[in-house]
């Protein structure tokens, strides 16, 4: 079977560490504390992990137009 030789594809962009692993750019604290509330509700009130999600994605899509804006500047 010839892709069994093919050889393999590595990320061209991007940093790697030293052991060829590609390197994530890092995120905020909120994006961090929306991707857990997003991910793992179990255990916690529906109702308060909701009202929390619509509370830090506001905050995120502030800052982000906060950003934007200063650029623009």
């Amino acid at each position: 079977m010839p892709h069994e030789f093919d050889p393999c594809e590595a990320p061209i962009e991007g940093e790697v560490d030293r052991w060829g692993f590609t390197i994530k750019p890092s995120i905020s604290d909120d994006d961090l504390i929306l991707m857990c509330l997003r991910n793992a509700p179990c255990g916690s009130d529906r109702k308060q992990a909701l009202r929390l999600i619509q509370i830090y994605e506001d905050k995120v899509r502030v800052e982000q137009l906060v950003k934007i804006y200063q650029d623009s500047l």
